[in-house]
């Protein structure tokens, strides 16, 4: 391996990971690991990965996924130094605790959970940061995708369901966490709302639907 590159590998291959990956994929070697799409130049595990790696990127559904893969699976296999990069929506809780288990294996873990749903992934690094203050993560869904709206536009940008995992995040309470919760009655609306979709089946519909 280069000493001057970091060699940096990824679990799980969804649409946007791929196209995070082209940006990543220029300068650094990159090694995969997919649990739905067999291929020969994947590594067969996420626990082999987080051994061949220096760097490990992860984007999977939900919290509990993030628990098994990052907790359970990558942080018993790293090597000392390794950096932990997730880009799943995941709750703030999770994400520290996942900073002390990586601390405890002389780790660096990141959470960085990527806004904007697909128009942000196609863009470069710099851009994407610029288009999380402007996007979705503002909360610009309107300017986003008003216009697939008008033209019945549905195809995903991002799954209802997952809004539904999001929102959730900042509306429902933890055990223990009573002290610290909100009052969001918006974001309460809203993820009703979503999971009316859910509940009608149409849960892989763009968050438009």
């Amino acid at each position: 391996m280069d000493r001057h590159r970091r060699d940096g590998r990824r679990h799980g291959l969804p649409p946007h990971l791929r196209r995070l990956c082209r940006h990543y994929v220029r300068p650094h070697p990159l090694k995969c690991y997919s649990s739905t799409i067999p291929r020969p130049h994947l590594v067969s595990s996420p626990a082999e990965l987080a051994a061949l790696s220096d760097v490990v990127f992860t984007m999977v559904g939900h919290s509990s996924d993030v628990k098994h893969v990052v907790i359970d699976t990558l942080l018993p296999s790293v090597n000392p130094n390794t950096v932990i990069i997730d880009h799943t929506s995941s709750h703030p809780a999770l994400a520290r605790q996942i900073y002390e288990s990586a601390l405890e294996k002389q780790c660096d873990s990141v959470d960085a959970p990527v806004s904007e749903c697909d128009r942000g992934y196609r863009r470069e690094i710099g851009e994407v940061y610029e288009a999380a203050r402007d996007g979705a993560a503002g909360s610009m869904a309107m300017e986003l995708f008003g216009h697939r709206m008008i033209k019945r536009d549905f195809r995903l940008g991002g799954f209802a369901q997952y809004m539904v995992k999001d929102l959730g995040l900042g509306v429902d309470v933890e055990e223990g966490d009573e002290d610290n919760a909100k009052v969001l009655p918006g974001a309460v609306l809203s993820k009703q709302l979503f999971s009316g979709m859910v509940a009608n089946g149409d849960e892989k519909l763009g968050t438009q639907g």
